[in-house]
């Protein structure tokens, strides 16, 4: 892991927040934790291994981290085979996402949010077929959202404030999904509010306020009864509120 840490510190001229590998610029709670000690990589702060000592999370979250993600993207490809979690949420990493991080055959959970990516999501995504929470959101990205992402693994979806465009991919919808949680708000999305979304029968969460959708709220979104929050202010919708909205129960 010493490249991905120096690769996120500008070769050591930076620092973590946190267990960063200078002791004097850097704090953690426990000398093995620091990162670049001479202790097993399965203890430095926000790496969990398995018991053949094989990284199965890289978690390190709003702790100071700089550069691009394709500086360090192959030390992590090389982790493939284990590699089930990646946070590297709210920290400033930039750059576009790597096509290699579909590589990453066995990841569950991607979190990218919060920092300052461009570009689009890269299409190999689609080989994530482990895939349960993409979460991106809060970048300088833009684009439209590819369609093969959608796997029946898929749970959580998290692309606001992305400055995504366009219309909504007809495979997001498909009955075989069990997205539970979609935020695509603060894009420009546009078109009418499917009425695909009731073919969506674990939703509890959905955001899609501050995009440029149109028309009326289709009857088939309050379909599911696990549908508890529901955003989509701030649209360009119009017409009366159906009936079918008084009888979800579910939403609070």
């Amino acid at each position: 892991m010493s490249t991905f840490y120096f690769a996120t510190t500008n070769n050591g001229q930076d620092t973590w927040i946190n267990c960063g590998a200078d002791s004097s610029t850097s704090s953690c709670s426990s000398e093995s934790q620091r990162f670049l000690s001479s202790s097993s990589e399965c203890d430095w702060s926000g790496i969990t291994c398995n018991g053949n000592g094989e990284i199965t999370k890289i978690d390190i979250r709003e702790n100071g981290l700089t550069g691009t993600l394709s500086t360090f993207i192959q030390e992590l490809v090389s982790l493939s085979s284990s590699l089930e979690l990646l946070r590297f949420s709210k920290n400033a990493l930039s750059s576009t996402i790597p096509t290699e991080i579909g590589q990453l055959s066995n990841l569950q959970y991607l979190f990218l949010n919060n920092n300052n990516l461009v570009g689009t999501i890269p299409t190999s995504l689609e080989n994530l077929s482990k895939l349960a929470t993409f979460s991106v959101g809060n970048n300088d990205m833009d684009g439209t959202i590819p369609s093969k992402i959608f796997h029946p693994a898929l749970r959580n979806l998290d692309l606001d404030d992305i400055n995504f465009h366009g219309t909504l991919p007809s495979e997001m919808f498909t009955s075989l999904l069990g997205l539970a949680n979609i935020d695509i708000g603060g894009n420009a999305f546009e078109g009418t509010v499917p009425k695909r979304f009731g073919n969506l029968t674990n939703i509890k969460l959905l955001y899609i306020q501050n995009n440029k959708c149109v028309g009326t709220l289709p009857l088939e979104l309050f379909v599911s009864a696990s549908l508890s929050m529901l955003n989509c202010s701030r649209n360009d919708l119009n017409g009366s509120l159906p009936d079918e909205l008084y009888g979800a129960t579910s939403l609070r």
